[in-house]
């Protein structure tokens, strides 16, 4: 560099605070970035070196192979540039240790040591399943943050090598050689691997012998290797076995003692196969429900020398682990009644992973996830390329495949004999059977998001709503196909929920009544108008377990109640099984189904998100706030304040909150239900916004009020605002009458303010953004059998024109009108140029700008289109689904 750095001299937009350290790839120091004014480690490569080639190339491709990752074990890198002839990394700023030193020579305790091995394998899995090998992981490369946060740090020696999923598609994504070639060393003696010491090519199974020698370290407090010399050192990393853990340290359990030895065998080939595998092992001994002296090791062989999934996380574990899970499951009911005296069983929870690039799908009506009876099979709602269907998988095997003909499906559940699945669709009730096969209809209904329960008889139940009565109505029909008989049809309760007692006579439900004090679970018999209360419980959920227990949910959380199912009566207390899944209080959604060998499946709680600036590449800028569980966000006209839906802990309703880009938040409006869809007036002094508090409608509220919720210009009902004119004068929303289909209208803000249709279909139409200029509105519409984009002149909203090439959603335009963006059934943000006139549209080609799988909401703040806020998943949303067994366990716990 032409000038020394020294605090206060400016690199780039970072001013140097500073000196923290400096070592062989250069020297970092803090420093204050002035855009977004927050700390930063700046990473510099001295002036010396900048001329050493080699060196230079091994910190170009840390910048690399460091900034191709996001996770939260990962250094988060912000920006790479080039200050006087010498290139810098600005990353984020940490505030802790080193695990070095931590360590010191001592060990930690084992439940400390399981967190950060589980945190390291999570983010190597991360880096691995992106083709990045780390080739240099030792206790100094490991951060502590103060909150207990492990990090990565340094991919100066990373191998960066084409993804399995780039191998696959093929791609011409650069790829840089380092120093790979037989005869070279490279790493950090002590925690290399064998293969690295002979010189051989490194991949992700080095880093797991690594992993092993930290492990070991952590455990013990002595190197695995550590010798007199460097000669001994490289010796006995080749040839010796390090001592037993047990020596050392007695507390530490067999089986992880085994993960260890796996972890350091000197063949590649007969270690963990991936990391992914490693984590989940860990997982399994990490579990806080597991009871002193009580481990799960599952055995976890690859068929494959690679990780297993091409997305972020560590959950693509072998088909050996799971083959014995699913062992563990089918077996359960004769291990647990056949077997009365054998010691408790230990609770085993693991993840479901999704198919690639299929999300699971969750509405606050519906009930999409479901469990055979016998345990072995789930079935779930998944949505791929704009198309929902039933997915079928068997916990013995490692995918799940998607049942033709049924698409548009919801809320499935099983025969008794698990053979085959009942599901509603397109104003119908179906079945399929679970193998597959042609899809029968068993009745035609009213359409309106609903479940159903299947009795031994072949009678299904499936509860609706009478809209012309006004009641809520209980339908019994056939499962053979017929038409559906009513009954309890008290005109004082809605039941919802349904689900069948072992009897096949008698049936849960959770009552809600015109008086809410009576709001509860209730025992129906089929037929009959007579009903008996259970319980009072706010709105839920709930299933029947055997031998004697009513699953349901309270404050957020599954619980567990004994129960008789003969005299139809609770007794003792509820009693915690999972902690805090997704809910919504106003109708009792939660997604969680149990068999009735003891077999729990339920949504895992992936609501935390962050709130992010994204260039046009996918790049992150920076951040806001802390990640919370932020639904959509919108930023103010001057582009000073957000208005953002945050949900709350124990409940999916929202409150909308106010953020100043300065620093700060107020609460804007906080009610007991569900508050969202937050849209700014032009002049940036109101809000409108949907509100459920008493009346579920559409409501104006000025910024500057403190308190209250706001007018209401229109009636009740289920309607949201999509966005607000830019001349102030119309708000659109979407209308969604569950007797039809979603439809959009239009507010005017002046005059009688009376609502008038914009579009009306017998297709389902929403979310829809006026162009700047005013001419032109862009919208969701499904009329194609898929969710596409369309765009069509104000005046004449009929005469559409589809803007996405092969399905899409969230469409958005650039504030000067001049491009539009939509995220696209792959998951990928595209861009559409655009050209409008009066009289029509023209529209370019779309194009994809960056993946956008895990983006739950977005807004675009630059004019030429260049910058997005973002609410984003905070790392992996890929598997929404866990299982557990042995979940009885817990109840007998004093």
């Amino acid at each position: 560099m032409s000038q020394p750095i020294s605090p206060n001299s400016l690199i780039g937009d970072y001013t140097i605070i500073s000196k923290v350290g400096e070592g062989g790839m250069g020297e970092v120091w803090r420093a204050c970035d002035t855009k977004l004014g927050r700390d930063v480690a700046i990473k510099v490569l001295p002036a010396a070196f900048s001329s050493d080639v080699g060196r230079l190339r091994r910190f170009e491709q840390e910048a690399q192979a460091a900034g191709a990752l996001n996770h939260p074990n990962i250094l988060v890198i912000y920006h790479i540039g080039n200050h006087d002839g010498s290139p810098y990394i600005a990353s984020e700023f940490l505030e802790g240790e080193t695990l070095r030193d931590l360590l010191d020579g001592h060990p930690l305790p084992q439940r400390k040591a399981l967190d950060y091995a589980l945190q390291l394998a999570v983010g190597l899995a991360a880096a691995h399943e992106k083709g990045i090998v780390h080739r240099d992981i030792k206790p100094e490369n490991i951060f502590i943050t103060n909150d207990g946060r492990l990090k990565i740090l340094d991919f100066g020696l990373a191998k960066l090598s084409p993804s399995y999923e780039e191998l696959a598609a093929q791609t011409d994504i650069p790829t840089r050689k380092v120093n790979t070639d037989p005869g070279t060393v490279m790493g950090t003696l002590g925690c290399m691997s064998p293969e690295q010491l002979k010189g051989k090519i490194a991949d992700h199974r080095s880093d797991i012998f690594s992993f092993g020698a930290i492990l070991y370290e952590m455990l013990s407090g002595k190197r695995a290797f550590r010798r007199d010399s460097t000669a001994e050192t490289m010796s006995a990393i080749l040839r010796e076995e390090p001592p037993d853990l047990s020596e050392t340290n007695r507390t530490v359990s067999p089986a992880l003692e085994r993960i260890v030895r796996r972890c350091l065998e000197k063949n590649p080939a007969q270690r963990f196969h991936s990391t992914s595998d490693l984590a989940f092992a860990i997982e399994a001994l990490s579990s806080p429900s597991l009871h002193p002296g009580e481990s799960v090791e599952p055995v976890a062989v690859s068929t494959t020398s690679h990780v297993a999934s091409s997305r972020p996380g560590w959950l693509g574990y072998s088909v050996a682990a799971v083959a014995l899970i699913g062992l563990m499951a089918m077996s359960f009911s004769a291990f647990r009644y056949l077997s009365p005296k054998t010691p408790i069983a230990s609770i085993v929870r693991f993840p479901i992973l999704l198919p690639e690039k299929t999300t699971y799908v969750t509405d606050v009506e519906d009930h999409n996830l479901s469990i055979s009876p016998d345990g072995r099979q789930l079935a779930f709602i998944g949505e791929s390329e704009g198309q929902r269907r039933i997915y079928v998988r068997s916990l013995d095997q490692v995918t799940a495949r998607a049942l033709q003909g049924t698409d548009r499906a919801y809320s499935p559940f099983w025969s008794p004999d698990s053979h085959s699945i009942a599901f509603f669709a397109d104003g119908k009730l179906k079945r399929i059977e679970a193998s597959g096969g042609p899809v029968q209809t068993i009745c035609e209904m009213t359409p309106r998001d609903t479940t159903g329960t299947w009795g031994a008889d072949g009678t299904i139940l499936f509860p609706n709503y009478d809209f012309v009565q006004g009641q809520g109505v209980l339908y019994q029909v056939n499962s053979a196909g017929g038409k559906p008989t009513p009954f309890l049809n008290q005109g004082d309760i809605d039941p919802l929920w349904v689900s069948f007692l072992p009897d096949s006579r008698n049936f849960l439900f959770y009552g809600r009544r015109k008086n809410r004090e009576r709001d509860g679970i209730y025992a129906g018999t089929v037929g009959s108008n007579d009903t008996k209360q259970i319980a009072t419980v706010p709105r839920t959920r709930v299933e029947y377990a055997a031998p004697g227990y009513l699953i349901f949910v309270r404050e957020g959380s599954i619980v567990a109640q004994p129960f008789d199912a003969k005299g139809l009566s609770v007794s003792g207390e509820p009693k915690l099984l999972v902690e805090q899944i997704p809910y919504f209080d106003p109708t009792g959604f939660s997604e969680f189904s149990v068999s009735d060998t003891g077999v729990l499946v339920y949504q895992a709680d992936n609501s935390l998100a962050k709130l992010a600036w994204f260039d046009r590449g996918g790049h992150e800028l920076g951040r806001i706030g802390s990640p919370d569980r932020f639904q959509s966000a919108r930023l103010s006209p001057d582009g000073k304040q957000m208005a953002v839906a945050v949900s709350g802990a124990q409940s999916s309703s929202a409150d909308i909150w106010i953020y100043d880009l300065n620093g700060g938040r107020n609460r804007f409006v906080s009610e007991p239900t569900d508050d969202s869809n937050p849209i700014w007036s032009p002049d940036g002094r109101r809000i409108a916004y949907f509100g459920s508090t008493g009346k579920s409608t559409l409501r104006i509220k000025d910024v500057s009020d403190a308190s209250g919720t706001g007018e209401s210009p229109i009636p009740e009902g289920f309607i949201g605002p999509t966005d607000w004119s830019r001349d102030g004068r119309y708000l659109i929303y979407d209308l969604n009458d569950p007797t039809v289909q979603r439809d959009l209208w239009i507010l005017p803000l002046g005059g009688t303010q009376k609502p008038f249709p914009f579009l009306q279909t017998k297709a389902s139409e929403w979310d829809a953004k006026f162009s700047p200029n005013g001419r032109f509105v862009v919208f969701n519409s499904d009329e194609s059998g898929t969710d596409e984009v369309y765009v069509s002149r104000f005046d004449k909203p009929s005469e559409k024109i589809r803007v996405s090439s092969a399905g899409g959603i969230q469409p958005h335009w650039r504030p000067d009108g001049r491009e539009l963006f939509y995220i696209s059934a792959a998951g990928e943000m595209m861009a559409v140029a655009f050209a409008g006139d009066a009289e029509a549209p023209k529209l370019g080609t779309p194009t994809a700008l960056f993946p956008a799988t895990e983006l739950k909401d977005y807004d675009v703040v630059a004019p030429d289109g260049q910058r997005f806020l973002v609410v984003t998943g905070t790392e992996s949303q890929s598997a929404p689904i866990h299982v557990m067994l042995n979940w009885e366990t817990l109840l007998r716990v004093k």
